[in-house]
């Protein structure tokens, strides 16, 4: 660690806003040779770093945790105008495996709709060979 001491004009920028936090909490494997599961939480309004901590130190009940505090920045993409990049960095904590590798596995919400054989588009006639227009 190199530690130096730094002017009264270095300036340090802050938002206007509370920090928003990203906290881990690791679950290690029911048997040797399966990953540890994560389960992830965004903390808001959290009045600080140690309140955001407290939470996931009492959340995970002894499990591994990690504290990320999350930003966004604005870059330029290559075709031109700006965009918002999500940032995180990791203030506290480490991953539960020593050697991890991480799969994302996003479960989502999604309505069935029921399927009917398939319609010619309207004005054609369908044929063995596809469908003929007008």
């Amino acid at each position: 660690m190199d530690i130096r001491p730094i002017g009264p004009d270095a300036a340090i920028g802050e938002y206007d806003r509370p920090a928003e936090y990203r906290v881990r909490i690791w679950t290690r494997p029911a048997a040797e040779g399966y990953s540890w599961m994560v389960d992830e939480w965004d903390v808001r309004d959290a009045p600080n770093v140690v309140a955001a901590i407290d939470w996931a130190e009492a959340e995970a009940a002894g499990r591994p945790i990690e504290v990320f505090v999350k930003w966004s920045e604005h870059a330029t993409p290559r075709h031109g105008g700006l965009e918002t990049v999500p940032r995180m960095t990791r203030v506290y904590g480490a991953p539960g495996d020593d050697n991890p590798t991480t799969e994302t596995i996003l479960f989502t919400r999604y309505s069935r709709v029921q399927a009917g054989p398939a319609q010619p588009p309207s004005g054609t006639e369908s044929t063995p060979g596809g469908s003929v227009g007008p």
